[in-house]
């Protein structure tokens, strides 16, 4: 085993026990609480998007604060000339994404708090960018940088009256900076990172 799958292998292991603690920590919490909410992104894995997992606070006012984890492929790509591989080229990372919604129409405490929402969020990751060449006397890429930004996003909450599930959708836009600076930006816009797009499934704690 060389020092680089060292490396990768420690970084991976990081990732997993952080991403484990900060479960642990929001469901003990939650589990004490009549006003959280968990949800778990259902469509970044088919749009080849990073996995999100949520966590929602409610103090009984149409305003909520949310903390979302994100991690996971970012961007994965690859040329073939003549059915041979040329380079790959990859970008893994995590990070978080604090959010701040107000919810236009909040109803009884049976079902709150849902409908149409609206806020803003910002956004930190940490990012392993890697491109490998089939042409040994091509050097490898390899890269390590964090991104950071601001958004705006609009949704939509829906839960039936005394249900502990909900589903949710949500849009986001924003600008961010994501200087990497060996990556050709072919479609991983500097200035376009920071969209998001959520089909959602989630759980009250109620």
């Amino acid at each position: 085993m060389n020092i680089e799958t060292s490396i990768a292998k420690h970084n991976s292991v990081q990732m997993k026990n952080l991403f484990f603690s900060i479960f642990l920590i929001l469901f003990s919490l939650s589990a004490f609480s009549q006003n959280y909410f968990i949800k778990t992104d259902i469509l970044g894995p088919v749009i080849s998007k990073p996995f999100v997992f949520s966590f929602e606070k409610n103090n009984g006012t149409p305003n909520s604060f949310v903390l979302n984890i994100e991690g996971g492929w970012y961007m994965r790509d690859k040329t073939v000339d003549f059915s041979q591989l040329k380079w790959k080229k990859r970008i893994l990372g995590f990070g978080i994404m604090p959010e701040y919604r107000y919810y236009f129409r909040y109803r009884s405490k049976l079902n709150k708090p849902v409908g149409f929402f609206a806020g803003g969020y910002g956004r930190i990751n940490r990012l392993w960018y890697k491109q490998d060449f089939t042409d040994n006397n091509i050097p490898d890429i390899k890269e390590v940088n964090y991104i950071g930004g601001l958004g705006g996003l609009v949704g939509y909450k829906y839960k039936r009256p005394y249900s502990k599930y909900y589903f949710e959708v949500l849009a986001g836009y924003g600008l961010g900076i994501a200087d990497i600076k060996n990556y050709d930006n072919d479609y991983f816009s500097d200035q376009h990172l920071l969209w998001r797009l959520e089909v959602s499934v989630g759980y009250a704690f109620q």
